[in-house]
């Protein structure tokens, strides 16, 4: 009877830790999936007006000096930022699942409007990565262009996405939360049930 106590109280808690983490996360995530469309938008349009121009003329990648180069480094710069809000909701993700499958027999855990902001924030990031890569690391004359020769002969690395290897480069942050998140959790009810000694000793690790 004790035992069960306590694992409802461990449980109650958890649901607690991965609501809090999500709603707390999901709304600095927003802010930065605005700031990242905005300046996806911008490249965009700035492409589009060397398309008008005459792109052949004004881009010639590869000249380190060049309005080209400028451009790419822009887009690079983006790339870097997207792959990294990217992995982070990849992360976030796998923290989920794998609480909702140990803990919660594969039933959601989250509350439905919690799920709703996430689900919401996941498919606006994953459009935008989806926008650039159709629209900037993957046009048919920009491929071409993507390895290009710098001042001190060294190549520049492509400028495509692979959603697929950011999945797989997660899996271990993502245990990691889902430890600390458990733990926190275990700590949580040791204290309600009268043991703080215990639920020190449970957490010295992330001290």
């Amino acid at each position: 009877m004790w035992q069960a106590y306590k694992d409802l109280l461990f449980l109650f808690f958890l649901h607690q830790q991965i609501n809090g983490k999500v709603v707390s996360e999901e709304r600095h995530y927003r802010s930065q999936a605005m700031l990242s469309t905005n300046m996806l938008g911008s490249l965009l349009r700035e492409r589009s007006l060397y398309d008008r121009i005459g792109g052949n003329q004004v881009l010639h990648l590869g000249k380190p000096d060049g309005i080209d180069n400028r451009f790419r480094q822009r887009v690079a710069h983006w790339r870097e930022l997207a792959q990294g809000f990217l992995a982070e909701i990849y992360t976030l993700r796998q923290v989920i699942y794998s609480i909702n499958s140990r803990y919660f027999d594969g039933q959601e855990s989250l509350f439905p409007a919690v799920v709703n902001e996430f689900d919401q924030l996941s498919t606006l990031v994953e459009k935008a990565v989806d926008i650039y890569s159709d629209s900037l690391a993957a046009e048919p004359d920009y491929l071409a262009r993507l390895v290009v020769e710098t001042k001190d002969g060294q190549d520049e690395p492509p400028l495509t996405i692979d959603p697929a290897a950011l999945i797989e480069g997660v899996e271990g942050a993502a245990l990691e939360q889902v430890a600390y998140l458990v733990d926190m959790a275990k700590a949580n009810a040791l204290d309600i049930l009268g043991e703080p000694e215990n639920a020190v000793k449970m957490l010295e690790r992330y001290v």
